[in-house]
């Protein structure tokens, strides 16, 4: 009961300091009575978001994750059928990743857009992008792998360049092997690596990017979306560890895209709920 009433507390406090973010960034130069105004009007939607938050902390742990994993399983399971089981397809690996649910929950998108829009109004404020670590939800393969123990986000890796893209009929594809990515693995330093364009090295680290590229040798991914507001919820990804394309081709092969789509379809309504 005393951690609900922390969380709870914590939350009020965020969504005051978001509101008066967004509220006092549009506001030069920002004086006592402004602030005073700004505080309230924070107050007033603190307020209306505690008793969601209070019915949110309040459920019962259900089985969301083990649905997850399951359709996850599915298009695992999907994609091996008919396939020779070789060294190759045993590092086959489906991987779910959500926007977390929390901060979806106490920023609504609405309320995200309406900030946004705030502080686009104001030229000379500084923009303040609250961008969580993306959550694994779910991570299934023939081999159990450990995580890679890179930090994901919104327009970092793969995945986050997914999200922020939000296109639900575009799939981006790596391939380690290909030259030009090749060639940027092997910058000598940081600046040299980040001088590539960032739809090659996906907002990486050089040292992040190069661990990857020990464990996967091609990635497909493609975003889910939630289908009545078309937020980029959580992204999915199939992996290899061989960069082979006669073995595996992400680009010609049309089963990765068909399972993918169909596994972000399924996932859309998990996902956002």
């Amino acid at each position: 009961m005393q951690v609900r009433a922390t969380v709870l507390l914590v939350t009020v406090v965020i969504i005051i300091w978001a509101a008066i973010i967004g509220i006092t960034t549009s506001v030069h130069p920002l004086n006592k009575t402004h602030l005073v105004a700004a505080t309230i009007v924070a107050v007033a939607v603190a307020i209306q978001r505690v008793s969601s938050v209070q019915a949110w902390l309040s459920r019962p742990k259900n089985s969301r994750k083990d649905r997850i994993e399951v359709i996850a399983q599915q298009t695992l399971i999907n994609l091996c059928s008919g396939r020779v089981v070789s060294n190759e397809l045993l590092e086959l690996s489906v991987h779910v990743w959500e926007v977390p649910l929390w901060y979806r929950r106490i920023f609504p998108y609405k309320l995200r857009c309406w900030l946004r829009r705030m502080l686009r109004k104001s030229r000379e404020s500084t923009t303040y992008t609250l961008r969580p670590k993306l959550h694994r939800a779910a991570a299934l393969g023939l081999l159990k792998r450990p995580p890679s123990g890179v930090r994901f986000q919104k327009s970092v890796g793969l995945v986050g360049m997914c999200i922020v893209a939000n296109d639900r009929s575009e799939y981006i594809t790596l391939n380690v092997s290909e030259p030009e990515y090749a060639s940027a693995l092997e910058s000598d330093s940081e600046e040299e690596w980040h001088a590539h364009d960032t739809k090659l090295t996906n907002s990486l680290s050089l040292a992040d990017a190069t661990r990857l590229s020990r464990l996967y040798g091609q990635v497909i991914g493609k975003v889910v979306q939630n289908t009545p507001t078309g937020e980029a919820i959580g992204c999915v990804t199939v992996s290899v560890k061989t960069c082979d394309t006669t073995i595996f081709d992400f680009e010609a092969d049309r089963i990765f895209r068909d399972k993918l789509t169909d596994l972000a379809q399924m996932l859309a309504v998990e996902l956002a709920s």
